[in-house]
């Protein structure tokens, strides 16, 4: 009898141990994944870049304020994962990709006045440096938004 209470003892000990390992392990996990690209000093940023016909586009990550006047023009989507694919060996990865297929976009519409553009990229999860959140990208669950307005008072870069 004795040797079965110490055997059921240690039973509990070593679940207890692994238990305790895994919470430990889920902290630390939640505590080193990053959110990459919903968080409010990413929507911030707004970039120019010149046009072939001498305007200037200005690029954000978030839809421009009332006091702009905008006028929507165009909406489109991508698969963010294929994006990040055929960037993969340029450095900002899918972000050039993107970059390049908005401007490329707002010079063949040239007659269309564009001169504002918004970039929503699905938000990613990493943990050291490994994106998680790419699965399920292929059937078409991480869309980036792009949309192309004509404004008054396009946002300033920043």
């Amino acid at each position: 009898m004795n040797r079965n209470l110490k055997r059921t003892r240690r039973n509990r000990c070593a679940r207890l141990g692994r238990l305790l390992a895994l919470a430990a392990s889920t902290v630390l996990f939640g505590a080193c994944a990053t959110s990459v690209y919903e968080n409010r000093f990413f929507e911030r940023q707004v970039h120019a870049y010149p046009l072939e016909n001498g305007q200037t586009l200005t690029l954000g990550f978030k839809a421009p304020p009332a006091e702009a006047s905008c006028e929507l023009v165009r909406e489109e989507s991508e698969s963010w994962t294929l994006t990040s694919l055929a960037g993969t060996f340029k450095r900002d990865k899918g972000h050039t990709v993107i970059k390049e297929r908005v401007l490329a976009t707002v010079n063949a519409r040239a007659q269309d006045g564009i001169n504002h553009a918004t970039v929503k990229i699905p938000n990613q999860y990493e943990f050291a440096g490994i994106p998680l959140s790419d699965i399920g990208g292929l059937a078409g669950g991480n869309q980036v938004q792009m949309a192309y307005y004509r404004c008054a008072n396009p946002p300033q870069p920043s």
